[in-house]
């Protein structure tokens, strides 16, 4: 294997885990999300569940997975830890602070 750099997302289940090769920023321009989806994303490269995103956000379970939902289609994931790791790939997630509440 050539030496790349990779991602592993540190509060999948380890079944889960899996090793992405990170892109080139330059070469991987940002899908574009919209400031919830990205709250959204934010929340889930922090190991948050649906259900705790709902309660910080103010919204329904069902709804925070029709928004983790359209995030997938956008990025072309295939689940969370895969649109986490095309997050950072992207420049999504880690250029900028998000306000996601922590608490």
């Amino acid at each position: 294997m050539s030496e790349s750099t990779y991602l592993i997302q540190p509060c999948a289940p380890r079944r889960q885990l899996r090793r992405v090769p990170l892109a080139h920023p330059e070469l991987a321009p940002a899908p574009p999300l919209n400031p919830l989806e990205l709250r959204v994303l934010d929340a889930i490269s922090r190991g948050r569940t649906n259900s705790q995103i709902g309660r910080a956000l103010g919204r329904a379970e069902n709804s925070v997975k029709g928004i983790s939902h359209r995030i997938y289609v956008k990025l072309g994931a295939a689940d969370r830890a895969h649109a986490v790791a095309i997050g950072y790939q992207t420049g999504l997630l880690g250029t900028r602070p998000l306000d996601f509440d922590d608490a």
